[in-house]
């Protein structure tokens, strides 16, 4: 029992090593970048190669990286940020659920605005489908349209840690 106990868990370690080598997280770039646009209605903008590790646990690392706000916010991004990590809990993956461990962010430049609508870029919409950049449809505070109980915003995130370093935000005084 214990030399198949063994025995698996060294096929299994074996499989992650052999996974890490052969997926390439750059291959799925585009997927991330249209499954960011779709949750917060935000053009992702990812400027260096990511990297995958399962050591000490499965990660994901970017380098450099912007949320595009629309137009109607200016040129300058919503969010840039000189690297981020992600990781997750191995188990879990294995019946299907995605259990976030930590989030790390460094080198964060936040601008928050309000266009000539009244409208905040802080307020995420998912986007429509076939939408390509910012999503309309929103009232004065940023607030969704959807009807009651259709909200579009994420409802909850529960991560172990949180980590967030350099971070300078840009607020415009109010006229």
């Amino acid at each position: 029992a214990i030399f198949g106990t063994g025995a698996l868990l060294l096929l299994l370690i074996a499989g992650i090593a052999v996974a890490v080598a052969v997926i390439n997280p750059n291959d799925y770039k585009q997927q991330i970048q249209a499954l960011a646009l779709k949750a917060t209605g935000k053009q992702l903008v990812l400027h260096g190669d990511l990297s995958l590790s399962v050591f000490p646990g499965i990660s994901i690392d970017t380098g450099a990286g912007e949320l595009r706000d629309d137009e109607s916010f200016g040129t300058e991004p919503f969010l840039r940020l000189e690297k981020a990590s992600a990781s997750v809990a191995f188990f879990p993956l294995l019946s299907g659920e995605v259990w976030i461990c930590d989030v790390s962010i460094s080198g964060v430049r936040l601008k928050l605005a309000v266009n000539n609508q009244g409208l905040a870029n802080w307020h995420f919409q998912p986007a429509a489908p076939g939408q390509t950049g910012h999503p309309a449809g929103s009232d004065k505070a940023g607030q969704s349209a959807a009807p009651p109980g259709k909200e579009p915003y994420l409802s909850a995130i529960a991560l172990a840690v949180l980590q967030v370093r350099d971070v300078l935000g840009h607020y415009p005084a109010m006229p």
